[in-house]
């Protein structure tokens, strides 16, 4: 009885170590991203509204953030007259930063 006990806990942790790694990133984004917005609040004489717009910014989910960023070059392409650009998704993480350099 014991054995079968431990050998479904060995089983189960690795799936334990997934969920908790990925709490454990997204937790790391989340500060990743309040620094970014601090930083900025620091370095600037931000205003309220722009630390309110950093902070809904930041907090969005990297797809909500994507398709945010994807429209933004759509718009700006349609402006200038000139190709779309393809945001690549890869970069997801210099998403989370470009609202503090977006307003250095």
């Amino acid at each position: 009885m014991h054995a079968i006990a431990r050998l479904e806990l060995v089983r189960t942790l690795p799936d334990l170590a997934r969920t908790h790694l990925r709490l454990v990133e997204d937790q790391l984004r989340q500060f990743r991203a309040r620094r970014a917005v601090l930083r900025t609040v620091v370095r600037q004489q931000t205003t309220t509204e722009q630390v309110s717009l950093l902070h809904k910014l930041v907090s969005m989910s990297e797809s909500t953030g994507l398709k945010l960023l994807t429209r933004y070059h759509s718009l700006v392409a349609t402006i200038n007259g000139t190709p779309q650009p393809d945001p690549d998704p890869r970069k997801a993480a210099a998403l989370r930063e470009w609202p503090a350099a977006a307003l250095r």
